[in-house]
Protein backbone atom coordinates (compact mmCIF):
# COMPACT_ATOMS: atom_id res chain seq x y z
CA UNK A 1 0.00 0.00 0.00
CA UNK A 2 2.73 2.44 0.98
CA UNK A 3 6.66 1.91 -0.19
CA UNK A 4 7.97 4.04 2.14
CA UNK A 5 5.85 2.46 5.11
CA UNK A 6 7.23 -1.17 3.90
CA UNK A 7 10.29 -2.94 4.38
CA UNK A 8 10.14 -5.60 1.19
CA UNK A 9 10.58 -2.38 -0.97
CA UNK A 10 13.95 -1.93 -2.74
CA UNK A 11 14.38 1.37 -4.15
CA UNK A 12 16.91 1.13 -7.21
CA UNK A 13 19.05 4.45 -8.10
CA UNK A 14 17.85 4.35 -11.68
CA UNK A 15 14.06 4.98 -10.77
CA UNK A 16 12.60 7.19 -13.41
CA UNK A 17 9.89 8.44 -10.57
CA UNK A 18 9.33 7.86 -7.12
CA UNK A 19 7.11 4.62 -6.45
CA UNK A 20 4.63 5.06 -3.36
CA UNK A 21 2.28 1.64 -3.89
CA UNK A 22 3.05 -1.38 -5.59
CA UNK A 23 0.83 -4.42 -6.69
CA UNK A 24 2.55 -8.22 -7.82
CA UNK A 25 1.18 -11.38 -8.71
CA UNK A 26 2.85 -14.56 -9.69
CA UNK A 27 2.60 -15.59 -13.71
CA UNK A 28 2.69 -19.82 -12.97
CA UNK A 29 2.99 -22.23 -15.29
CA UNK A 30 1.95 -25.28 -13.28
CA UNK A 31 4.12 -25.10 -9.86
CA UNK A 32 6.74 -23.42 -11.66
CA UNK A 33 7.21 -19.38 -11.31
CA UNK A 34 7.35 -18.05 -15.13
CA UNK A 35 7.03 -14.52 -13.71
CA UNK A 36 6.20 -12.12 -11.51
CA UNK A 37 3.66 -8.81 -12.96
CA UNK A 38 3.96 -5.95 -10.94
CA UNK A 39 2.16 -2.65 -10.94
CA UNK A 40 3.88 0.89 -9.45
CA UNK A 41 2.10 4.04 -8.88
CA UNK A 42 3.34 7.38 -7.64
CA UNK A 43 0.20 7.70 -5.21
CA UNK A 44 0.44 5.04 -2.06
CA UNK A 45 -2.80 2.95 -1.59
CA UNK A 46 -3.49 3.31 -5.15
CA UNK A 47 -4.49 -0.17 -5.71
CA UNK A 48 -8.32 -2.33 -4.72
CA UNK A 49 -8.98 -5.69 -5.04
CA UNK A 50 -10.80 -5.46 -8.28
CA UNK A 51 -6.97 -4.26 -9.21
CA UNK A 52 -5.34 -7.41 -7.71
CA UNK A 53 -8.42 -9.82 -9.53
CA UNK A 54 -7.97 -7.84 -12.87
CA UNK A 55 -4.01 -8.61 -12.45
CA UNK A 56 -4.31 -11.99 -11.24
CA UNK A 57 -6.48 -12.74 -14.67
CA UNK A 58 -3.69 -10.91 -16.76
CA UNK A 59 -1.37 -13.00 -14.80
CA UNK A 60 -3.27 -16.31 -15.89
CA UNK A 61 -3.34 -15.75 -19.86
CA UNK A 62 0.63 -15.03 -19.18
CA UNK A 63 1.10 -17.93 -18.12
CA UNK A 64 -0.72 -19.98 -20.51
CA UNK A 65 1.54 -17.86 -23.39
CA UNK A 66 4.54 -19.08 -21.23
CA UNK A 67 3.53 -22.53 -21.63
CA UNK A 68 2.50 -22.86 -25.16
CA UNK A 69 5.76 -21.40 -25.84
CA UNK A 70 7.27 -23.80 -23.87
CA UNK A 71 5.45 -26.68 -25.82
CA UNK A 72 6.47 -24.99 -28.92
CA UNK A 73 9.78 -25.20 -28.05
CA UNK A 74 9.86 -28.55 -26.91
CA UNK A 75 8.16 -29.71 -30.03
CA UNK A 76 11.30 -27.15 -32.27
CA UNK A 77 13.39 -29.30 -30.29
CA UNK A 78 12.08 -32.54 -30.81
CA UNK A 79 11.88 -32.02 -34.29
CA UNK A 80 15.37 -30.61 -34.85
CA UNK A 81 16.89 -33.77 -32.98
CA UNK A 82 14.99 -35.96 -35.53
CA UNK A 83 16.38 -33.80 -38.18
CA UNK A 84 19.77 -34.45 -37.32
CA UNK A 85 19.18 -37.89 -36.79
CA UNK A 86 17.89 -38.34 -40.45
CA UNK A 87 20.91 -36.46 -41.66
CA UNK A 88 23.39 -38.40 -40.69
CA UNK A 89 21.98 -41.40 -40.89
CA UNK A 90 21.58 -40.22 -44.32
CA UNK A 91 25.04 -39.31 -44.61
CA UNK A 92 26.33 -42.70 -43.28
CA UNK A 93 24.05 -45.17 -45.04
CA UNK A 94 26.09 -44.44 -48.43
CA UNK A 95 29.39 -45.72 -47.03
CA UNK A 96 30.94 -49.47 -46.04
CA UNK A 97 34.08 -48.69 -45.05
CA UNK A 98 33.86 -48.24 -40.60
CA UNK A 99 36.13 -45.67 -40.18
CA UNK A 100 34.49 -43.66 -43.11
CA UNK A 101 31.48 -44.11 -41.72
CA UNK A 102 32.63 -43.34 -38.08
CA UNK A 103 34.39 -40.08 -39.56
CA UNK A 104 31.51 -38.69 -41.35
CA UNK A 105 29.04 -39.47 -38.24
CA UNK A 106 30.88 -37.63 -36.15
CA UNK A 107 31.37 -34.48 -38.74
CA UNK A 108 27.57 -34.69 -39.10
CA UNK A 109 26.78 -34.39 -35.61
CA UNK A 110 29.17 -31.72 -35.79
CA UNK A 111 27.66 -29.53 -37.87
CA UNK A 112 24.06 -29.93 -36.87
CA UNK A 113 24.66 -29.27 -33.29
CA UNK A 114 27.59 -27.15 -32.74
CA UNK A 115 29.41 -29.60 -30.55
CA UNK A 116 33.10 -28.98 -31.37
CA UNK A 117 34.64 -32.21 -29.20
CA UNK A 118 32.83 -35.45 -30.47
CA UNK A 119 34.17 -38.97 -30.69
CA UNK A 120 33.07 -42.16 -31.87
CA UNK A 121 34.87 -45.12 -30.16
CA UNK A 122 34.08 -48.87 -31.73
CA UNK A 123 35.16 -51.94 -30.23
CA UNK A 124 37.88 -54.37 -32.00
CA UNK A 125 36.87 -57.94 -34.02
CA UNK A 126 37.29 -59.45 -30.57
CA UNK A 127 35.73 -56.88 -28.85
CA UNK A 128 38.73 -57.24 -26.41
CA UNK A 129 39.53 -53.16 -26.96
CA UNK A 130 37.80 -50.25 -28.17
CA UNK A 131 39.20 -48.10 -30.45
CA UNK A 132 38.75 -44.58 -31.38
CA UNK A 133 37.50 -44.64 -34.76
CA UNK A 134 37.17 -40.72 -35.38
CA UNK A 135 37.33 -37.51 -33.69
CA UNK A 136 36.89 -33.94 -33.68
CA UNK A 137 38.01 -30.35 -32.26
CA UNK A 138 39.99 -30.79 -28.80
CA UNK A 139 39.01 -34.77 -28.65
CA UNK A 140 41.13 -35.14 -32.24
CA UNK A 141 44.10 -36.08 -30.02
CA UNK A 142 43.29 -39.05 -28.97
CA UNK A 143 42.31 -40.62 -32.29
CA UNK A 144 43.41 -44.12 -32.70
CA UNK A 145 43.52 -44.04 -28.97
CA UNK A 146 43.23 -48.22 -28.18
CA UNK A 147 41.92 -49.54 -24.32
CA UNK A 148 40.95 -52.66 -23.08
CA UNK A 149 37.01 -53.07 -23.51
CA UNK A 150 36.18 -52.18 -20.29
CA UNK A 151 38.81 -49.37 -19.43
CA UNK A 152 37.65 -45.67 -18.90
CA UNK A 153 34.55 -43.83 -19.06
CA UNK A 154 34.05 -45.06 -22.48
CA UNK A 155 34.43 -48.67 -21.38
CA UNK A 156 31.78 -48.08 -18.38
CA UNK A 157 29.43 -47.54 -21.35
CA UNK A 158 30.34 -50.66 -22.98
CA UNK A 159 30.35 -52.64 -19.71
CA UNK A 160 27.04 -51.17 -18.24
CA UNK A 161 24.99 -50.64 -21.39
CA UNK A 162 24.23 -46.67 -20.05
CA UNK A 163 24.44 -43.48 -20.57
CA UNK A 164 27.76 -41.94 -18.83
CA UNK A 165 27.49 -38.17 -17.42
CA UNK A 166 30.60 -36.94 -15.57
CA UNK A 167 30.43 -33.34 -14.87
CA UNK A 168 34.07 -33.32 -13.53
CA UNK A 169 36.35 -35.68 -15.51
CA UNK A 170 39.25 -35.02 -12.76
CA UNK A 171 36.62 -36.36 -10.00
CA UNK A 172 35.82 -39.60 -11.97
CA UNK A 173 38.08 -42.73 -11.39
CA UNK A 174 37.76 -44.26 -14.48
CA UNK A 175 38.77 -41.68 -16.72
CA UNK A 176 41.47 -41.65 -19.13
CA UNK A 177 43.54 -38.60 -19.17
CA UNK A 178 43.11 -36.76 -22.95
CA UNK A 179 43.05 -32.90 -24.27
CA UNK A 180 44.28 -31.06 -21.19
CA UNK A 181 41.33 -28.84 -22.11
CA UNK A 182 38.56 -31.22 -21.48
CA UNK A 183 36.46 -30.53 -17.65
CA UNK A 184 33.06 -33.00 -18.53
CA UNK A 185 31.94 -35.71 -20.59
CA UNK A 186 28.90 -37.37 -21.83
CA UNK A 187 29.15 -41.00 -23.24
CA UNK A 188 26.15 -42.48 -25.28
CA UNK A 189 25.91 -46.92 -26.09
CA UNK A 190 25.08 -46.89 -29.83
CA UNK A 191 23.11 -49.87 -29.94
CA UNK A 192 22.15 -52.80 -31.95
CA UNK A 193 19.12 -54.34 -30.31
CA UNK A 194 20.71 -54.76 -27.14
CA UNK A 195 24.04 -54.80 -28.00
CA UNK A 196 26.63 -51.82 -27.74
CA UNK A 197 28.40 -51.22 -31.01
CA UNK A 198 30.18 -48.00 -30.44
CA UNK A 199 30.19 -44.99 -27.70
CA UNK A 200 29.27 -41.65 -28.78
CA UNK A 201 31.32 -39.37 -26.77
CA UNK A 202 31.01 -35.59 -26.36
CA UNK A 203 33.55 -33.61 -24.29
CA UNK A 204 33.30 -29.75 -23.20
CA UNK A 205 36.16 -26.98 -21.51
CA UNK A 206 33.26 -26.19 -18.89
CA UNK A 207 32.27 -28.46 -15.87
CA UNK A 208 28.73 -29.62 -16.62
Amino acid sequence: ADTSQDERWLVLPDNLYNVRSALSVPILSGPVLAGILTLTHTQPNRFTEEHLRLLHAAADQMALAVRNAQIFDAQRRMADRQMMLYEVLRTVSRQLDPDHVAWLAVQAIVEFTNWPNVSLALPDEERAHWVIRAASGDLATVHGLTLPIRQGVTGRVFRLNQTQRVPNVSADPDYVAGHPAIRSELAVPLRRSERVVGVLDIASDRLA
